[in-house]
């Protein structure tokens, strides 16, 4: 099973979990929607006719219109770079197979109402490639949509679903890395880095402001992707504007928080307990910048640490996958402050 697949069944528990998504595995769905044969991707209405023959419900609809979008489309990134992003209409995107966040989303749309689906597409603020913290947004950077399903609306987006922009010479080059996160992603963790033009598409009780927005904390796919409760952490945040997320790294293991500290800066002489639970993972190990490593107890699946800090600077919880690697990878960056 690769990481894509494990990533998508640890997600689809994750979201029962948290009572989003109520509904049968995808696996199936996944594996028709990238699959589709090309005589089917003629036109929306015969793509849209072929993605819901599997689909029973709203759910896999959307799913399979999210599965196709994240591995057929690439990202423009000469039209990015340029700042010449040309034509993003749906038809124009089913025909090059690429395009920019504009066009996911109006491709996402157009096949979603083919489909019969309740569909969106929201225009709005994203903290993106480009974005630096601290920055103040003027203009509208970036779109995507909302489903209603259930009675209940839920927040997409296939353009950040279908991967990331890293820096190369220079220029903008987007990786493809499918990321399940951004399908029906919870809104109190969608607001971090995606603010909507309109208040009532932020899916919040109480919407935010930009300048709250704007002086929110910078948000990663994989620290949601670790189970963290947005809820919980999006009200503390919103109490409290000190507050900090802990850096998380898009490591190559697949891992679900049981407990840990929910923000960066974690006070010295305070005891912390850290649990995971991974299931291909040999060892966890948290690392100071002095000193020998701290290494977890392992019962199973499970991986637990208590560690009371005793001096200040970066802490960091890290994974091996195999017992004769020397190799471990970063999960979690905290600061230790006096």
């Amino acid at each position: 099973m690769n990481k894509k697949t494990i990533l998508t069944v640890f997600y689809l528990f994750f979201m029962l979990s948290i009572g989003i998504c109520q509904h049968d595995s995808y696996v199936s769905i996944d594996a028709y929607a990238r699959s589709v044969p090309r005589n089917a991707e003629r036109s929306i209405q015969t793509l849209a006719a072929y993605l819901q023959k599997p689909a029973k419900t709203d759910w896999e609809k959307a799913r399979a219109i999210y599965i196709w979008l994240t591995d057929n489309i690439r990202y423009n990134d000469d039209g990015y770079n340029s700042g010449d992003y040309g034509e993003n209409s749906a038809e124009q995107v089913l025909r090059k197979k690429k395009a920019v966040c504009e066009g996911y989303s109006n491709l996402y749309l157009e096949l979603g109402k083919e489909m019969g689906l309740d569909i969106r597409k929201i225009i709005g603020y994203a903290k993106g490639y480009s974005y630096r913290p601290g920055m103040k947004f003027k203009d509208t950077n970036h779109a995507w949509n909302i489903i209603k399903i259930e009675d209940k609306s839920y927040i997409f987006d296939a353009t950040w679903g279908a991967g990331g922009g890293i820096r190369n010479k220079g220029r903008m080059k987007n990786v493809k890395d499918f990321d399940p996160l951004w399908f029906a992603i919870p809104p109190q963790a969608a607001i971090f880095s995606h603010l909507p033009e309109h208040d009532s598409d932020q899916l919040l009780e109480k919407p935010i402001s930009k300048q709250t927005f704007e002086r929110m904390p910078e948000d990663d796919s994989p620290y949601w992707n670790l189970g963290f409760d947005s809820n919980s952490i999006f009200q503390k945040v919103i109490a409290d504007s000190t507050l900090l997320l802990p850096d998380a790294l898009d490591a190559d293991v697949v891992a679900k928080c049981i407990r840990a500290p929910a923000f960066k800066n974690l006070k010295r002489n305070r005891p912390e307990v850290f649990e995971f639970e991974a299931s291909e993972v040999y060892e966890f190990a948290l690392f100071t910048g002095s000193g020998k490593p701290e290494f977890f107890t392992k019962s199973g699946n499970r991986f637990s640490l208590k560690y009371t800090p005793s001096k200040s600077g970066r802490l960091d919880i890290s994974v091996k996958t195999a017992a004769g690697s020397s190799k471990y990878e970063v999960l979690l960056i905290y600061q230790v402050v006096p």
